[in-house]
């Protein structure tokens, strides 16, 4: 029937004569016309496609050994063309070598297209033989390489070496290569099973039909036919099952690396180095700038992690997720330098503070600048989270238990945390000059305006950081400055020598302007552009949760900074019950002795006695607290 029979294949000359390719055409089109070489070399492929017919019925076995002799033979002769036009040491080259690989693997295809039966299916054979035989190469270069390890003064083993940019670039070319012909050849057993379901639902039809008319010829034929469909169906699930690895065509090559993965963990730990030098080198912290620092950060890491992942290597994105945190602490130390510093004014004792010190604030430059690292460190907040839970569900659970990212976390919301105290403490720096204007006008006795000053410049200060400082950090502003506002007024006013009842008097009614102006810091927010289209969209920007808490916030401290002002109009003798009416958590000696100091009226010796009933009182206290601690 065919021009040859096979009865035993064991005669490796004719194989080689089959497999012989005569002319090697590099056109994407193929001639109308063809020359005797390529006559002959069609002839020889015909011969070869009926010899494989003759092979398949001889078994797998036989059937392997066809197919892998034809393999490595184009293997052979790939090779040898590929080492004609390249030069270079294996692993400089590897890159080079998927490329041409892809090319002469369009010729192999196009070569043997149809010329053998399709449950063999040589493509995905050759392309798994070379990707064996480039991880048995890798193998034979590491084990090399480790002996270099283990014996570094043999000055044969000293010529290995293994480059970490060299193994970097090979790494991610097999990375590539290996996804791209992963995802090429895939195959579902799912779509296998759907497909036996099919036929076996059809034989079923035609089973039926003989059983009714046994003479039925043509049904007979497709009963036949079906009946070897699904039995070769069956044996490639069951092929597929076995050899799931090969199927799959992962990890032929990449699995390999993690011989050698302790100088990719290097290279990844010197490149995130480099990259978190550059990334804060190009940082400006311009307001409104559509990229910023922390999204290349994050883009670094997910690269980082991508490799990782696809390598399949948990012990190596254990050791590369470490790296991280070292790196994402040393970002954040870098951009806390890049905060404007604004150190909050604290006269010292005596006058001449009030007279000398240079009060710094924020520029309008230097709010932007806060206000656009506020955003950063809210993105990196989020995307550490994100980071966090990807590598967490994907790492095994020895290693899960030990990698966490709190302190990452932490020293983003540090950063935030410092841009806010800065930012109060300019907000407070800018009262100050008029807080000294008060405590100037007492210690003269000359009445200088001051409450409605102080009023305006909170509101004209605080009213340009509005317009910038984030939303979502906006309300925490609020409720920091306010405290901070008062307390260094209650500063300035224990800086005063004495203080009259008449003159507390005065001042807590010059103090409405100011409490105003505390009670006005939310609605600020109108004139920033993030509030305004968020308000634009429909969405609340401040809810009344946050509204409530911050009037709350604000009633607390103005409470207390009152009940200074009352104490000092008390009369001597009611001091002390006053003092612990008003203040009946604090306690402090020292703070009661600041208001007793202010007073004129009193003498040094009731001033001590007022203090040795209060240390009686609080000693009481505390008796009372030891012996009944749930009735305090």
């Amino acid at each position: 029937m065919y021009d040859i029979i096979f009865e035993d294949f064991e005669d490796i000359a004719k194989i080689e004569y089959y497999v012989e390719d005569s002319d090697i055409s590099d056109s994407d089109e193929e001639e109308e016309e063809m020359t005797p070489a390529q006559k002959a070399g069609e002839a020889k492929l015909k011969q070869l496609e009926q010899a494989s017919l003759v092979v398949n019925a001889m078994g797998k076995n036989k059937r392997d050994l066809f197919m892998r002799h034809i393999i490595n033979s184009e293997l052979d002769e790939f090779e040898r063309l590929f080492q004609r036009k390249s030069r270079g040491g294996y692993m400089e080259t590897l890159s080079k070598r998927y490329t041409a690989l892809r090319r002469f693997f369009i010729h192999f295809d196009r070569k043997y297209d149809g010329r053998f039966p399709s449950h063999w299916k040589i493509t995905k054979e050759f392309m798994t033989e070379f990707m064996v035989s480039v991880g048995n190469t890798l193998v034979k270069i590491f084990i090399a390489y480790e002996n270099v390890e283990k014996a570094p003064n043999d000055k044969e083993e000293k010529k290995v070496n293994l480059d970490p940019q060299v193994l970097y670039q090979a790494l991610r070319a097999s990375i590539k290569f290996e996804l791209k012909i992963s995802n090429q050849f895939s195959e579902n057993p799912n779509e296998i099973r759907d497909e036996i379901q099919k036929l076996q639902e059809k034989l079923d039809k035609f089973t039926l039909i003989l059983e009714k008319d046994p003479t039925n010829i043509e049904k007979q034929g497709k009963v036949e036919a079906l009946q070897k469909k699904i039995n070769y169906l069956v044996n490639q699930l069951n092929e597929f099952k076995g050899n799931l690895n090969n199927y799959q065509l992962k990890n032929l090559i990449v699995i390999h690396f993690k011989r050698v993965m302790d100088i990719y963990i290097e290279f990844e730990d010197r490149n995130m180095k480099s990259k978190v030098d550059e990334i804060i080198a190009n940082e400006k912290l311009e307001y409104g700038k559509m990229v910023h620092s922390g999204q290349d950060l994050f883009i670094y890491i997910s690269e980082s992690f991508r490799n990782c992942r696809i390598c399949n290597t948990e012990e190596t994105l254990y050791a590369v997720a470490n790296g991280w945190k070292k790196h994402i602490n040393t970002y954040c130390e870098k951009m806390i330098q890049k905060l404007p510093k604004i150190v909050l004014h604290k006269p010292a004792r005596g006058l001449k503070s009030l007279f000398s010190d240079k009060i710094p604030t924020l520029s309008e430059e230097a709010i932007l600048q806060i206000s656009q690292l506020v955003q950063i460190t809210e993105y990196c907040h989020e995307e550490m989270d994100q980071t966090e839970e990807i590598v967490l569900s994907v790492i095994a659970e020895e290693y899960r238990t030990k990698l966490h990212f709190e302190a990452e976390k932490s020293q983003f919301y540090r950063i935030t945390k410092l841009a806010v105290e800065y930012t109060v403490n300019s907000v407070v720096n800018k009262l100050v000059p008029h807080f000294i204007v008060f405590s100037k006008s007492l210690h003269a006795e000359v009445e200088k305006e001051w409450s409605l000053p102080v009023a305006e410049a909170l509101d004209t200060h605080f009213g340009n950081i509005a317009r910038y400082f984030p939303t979502s950090h906006f309300v925490t502003l609020c409720k920091h400055v306010v405290p901070a506002v008062l307390k260094m007024f209650e500063l300035y006013l224990f800086k005063c020598k004495s203080i009259s009842s008449s003159d507390a008097k005065h001042i807590q009614e010059k103090l409405e302007p100011l409490y105003d102006s505390l009670k006005r810091l939310l609605h600020h927010s109108s004139k920033n552009e993030e509030f305004i289209k968020l308000t634009a969209a429909g969405k609340e920007v401040i809810d009344e949760d946050d509204s409530d808490s911050f009037q709350a916030r604000l009633r607390l401290h103005k409470k207390e900074t009152d009940a200074y002002l009352c104490l000092l109009q008390k009369h001597d003798d009611s001091v002390l019950k006053s003092y612990l009416e008003a203040f009946p958590r604090k306690h402090a000696r020292d703070d009661l002795q600041r208001v007793l100091e202010l007073k004129p009226s009193l003498s040094k010796s009731k001033m001590n006695m007022i203090l040795d009933m209060y240390d009686s009182e609080t000693q009481q206290h505390n008796l009372e607290a030891i012996r009944h601690p749930n009735m305090i």
